[in-house]
């Protein structure tokens, strides 16, 4: 789904208004780095970033050493564009119990609280740890085992925290006789300690696809709502499933994509869901289906989701390479989804992304993160937005013949192309602006000259008045907030015009 726009003349009294082009929004990115922190491990995979409420910034990874065993590391950074400090240990290779694997970490913030959850081993078998930072990420409680201590096979791990602080793990667990799967997900109670296991998907027929993660996420008024993929005879089909009761049951599922994903092999592209509020976002990989194509997708939620609308196509590729790990972040009306697809053209592996203005409701272009034909092993993406609308993207890569983190911080582009280019001119500031942006015309305006606010389509959303510079809020005609996206302020009776973002807490 793209903003593209019939292009017309619009005529507001004696104002003829030049037509605009359609809006894309793309990401202005700074150098690409390594993560100094990866550089003394081997074998670094699967990489998470989150930002915390006062702007630092946080990503855990897996590493190996030389002796093929792995652990769990996080780094920190005081800022978005401040360097990574060392790499703190929360499992270590060396203590042959809680060692990581690549198929089940998960970084999540709340509050001050940082929560790092990842799948483990107590030799025998696979098992669920996290540890948790309650300030800020500047120390880390010890490692605890969530799943129950049983022979059990389990896997593919994630985890996220409810407002209060307390932990939320999900996983893949497999019966003993036949192997079939199904989820598990536990639920800490005020003292610590979990509760039960309940099962997300129990309300959805046929069986949790076998390699997919679930991702669940808390709701500010603690509903859990939870993502995964099933498997139905080979159909690989999207469910959400709510909880209102703080995770122990989970009465209906419901179905958030259309058409089936015909695909008789492990797809490696479980969901990733975000929200804000109640308005949940959910992005996954589409496998197969009737036409053999692969493509990021998407669906939105706005009541906290119970109900879905219609699913759109996120990346704009022709569907012909695999696409898998697709990952999302929101803040306010921002999102980013990311995801690991080959290049058409060199068919290289690459990292991708595309940027939403709408809360998800529409995308931007898809765009290449890597580029450069880095190789194989470029895999697992993930991005976070900080509150300043700062863009983090981090990813693993084997360039240099060891898999390395690297990272790539960036800012939303919001550009349009307006078919008369005498349009852009003055300035404004903050832009993009969330409350107030302060306008200034390259020709101040005359006294109590009106001016019209615009949006892309040239439709007039209110209008204002002043002197030299002026002021908006973001507000319609009626008084109430315009939706983000791009508006221009173009003083009547002039071809000028300054273009602004506006973005909504």
């Amino acid at each position: 789904m793209r903003l593209d726009r019939p292009l017309a003349i619009l005529v507001f009294g004696s104002c003829v208004l030049a037509p605009l082009a359609s809006e894309a929004q793309t990401l202005t990115r700074g150098p690409e780095q390594l993560l100094p922190a990866s550089n003394v491990h081997l074998n670094n995979t699967r990489p998470r970033v989150a930002f915390t409420a006062d702007g630092a910034k946080h990503v855990a990874w897996v590493a190996g050493d030389v002796f093929g065993q792995e652990g769990v590391f996080v780094a920190s950074a005081p800022s978005a564009g401040a360097a990574y400090g060392a790499a703190v240990p929360l499992a270590a290779a060396m203590d042959g119990i809680r060692y990581g694997l690549g198929d089940g970490l998960e970084l999540d913030v709340r509050g001050d609280r940082v929560l790092v959850s990842w799948e483990g081993t107590d030799f025998d078998n696979r098992a669920m740890w996290f540890a948790r930072s309650t300030d800020l990420g500047s120390t880390w409680e010890s490692a605890v085992r969530a799943d129950p201590d049983t022979t059990k096979e389990r896997a593919y791990n994630t985890g996220t925290l409810f407002p209060d602080g307390r932990v939320i793990q999900s996983w893949i667990v497999y019966d003993d006789v036949t192997g079939d799967p199904s989820h598990e997900l536990r639920v800490q109670d005020a003292n610590g300690d979990f509760l039960l296991p309940a099962n997300p998907a129990a309300a959805s027929p046929g069986l949790p696809c076998e390699c997919c993660n679930a991702d669940p996420i808390v709701l500010d008024d603690g509903t859990v709502v939870v993502a995964y993929r099933n498997n139905e005879n080979n159909q690989r089909r999207m469910y959400v499933a709510r909880s209102t009761d703080g995770g122990a049951t989970f009465p209906a599922s419901v179905r958030v994509d259309q058409g089936g994903s015909l695909f008789f092999a492990c797809p490696s592209s479980p969901p990733s869901i975000t929200a804000e509020g109640s308005d949940v976002l959910v992005v996954w990989g589409k496998v197969g289906g009737a036409s053999a194509t692969f493509h990021a997708m998407s669906a939105r939620s706005t009541d906290g989701g119970v109900t879905f609308a219609p699913q759109i196509q996120v990346d704009d590729s022709d569907g012909l390479t695999a696409i898998r790990h697709p990952t999302v972040a929101r803040q306010g009306d921002v999102a980013v989804a990311v995801w690991t697809g080959n290049d058409p053209v060199t068919g290289q592996p690459e990292i991708w992304a595309a940027t939403s203005l709408d809360g998800g409701s529409t995308w931007g272009p898809e765009e290449a993160i890597t580029g450069d034909g880095l190789g194989a092993a470029v895999s697992h993406a993930g991005v976070a937005i900080s509150p300043a609308d700062e863009i983090e993207i981090v990813w693993s890569d084997s360039r240099d013949g060891t898999e390395r983190v690297y990272r790539v911080g960036a800012t939303v582009d919001a550009t349009d192309a307006p078919m008369n280019a005498s349009l852009a001119s003055g300035s404004a500031f903050p832009n993009p602006f969330r409350r107030t942006t302060t306008v200034r015309f390259s020709r101040p305006l005359d006294l109590d000259q009106r001016v019209l606010v615009l949006d892309v389509t040239g439709r007039i959303v209110t209008t204002l008045a002043g002197e030299g510079e002026l002021t908006w809020d973001g507000s319609s005609r009626a008084g109430s907030p315009v939706p983000s996206g791009v508006y221009y302020l173009r003083p009547e009776g002039r071809s000028e015009a300054v273009r602004v973002v506006r973005l909504r807490n």
